[in-house]
């Protein structure tokens, strides 16, 4: 099952423009679709929709939340590869790999760039190590 948009969606484009998997569609003012084939069920698109116009898969509204009180990830450096597979996967640019601490220094980890995630959860999903974990941090 996947979220869905209803009839009151204003058109205003934030699910859209939040949305990790590219699976919502709409013109401006009109009601936006969401396509339930791509949809990777994060509310993401609930969680920035002004209008409260999102239904989770168990037809429950998804209520808005700011970005500060979102899950994000949080890598276990004894866990990462630095494979950069949750990298590659996040179109925001929220994941970059650590610096190294010292010249010749070859551990690398994953970090979190906390002002471009959404929250969604794929880096975790993709990781084939599971060193990713989501935690609301503060």
């Amino acid at each position: 099952m996947a979220h869905k948009i209803l009839a009151s969606c204003i058109g205003c484009g934030a699910c859209a423009r939040s949305c990790p998997a590219l699976a919502i569609k709409g013109r401006k003012n009109n009601v936006h679709l969401i396509d339930p084939d791509k949809c990777v069920d994060c509310s993401v698109c609930g969680f920035s929709c002004p209008a409260g116009s999102v239904l989770d898969p168990q037809g429950r509204p998804v209520e808005r939340l700011a970005t500060s009180l979102r899950e994000t990830p949080l890598a276990n450096k004894d866990l990462c590869t630095a494979c950069s597979l949750c990298i590659d996967i996040c179109r925001f640019g929220a994941l970059r790999l650590s610096s190294p601490r010292r010249q010749g220094d070859t551990v690398a980890w994953v970090e979190l760039v906390r002002e471009h995630c959404v929250g969604c959860g794929l880096c975790q999903q993709s990781c084939p190590v599971g060193a990713i974990e989501m935690e609301v941090q503060s």
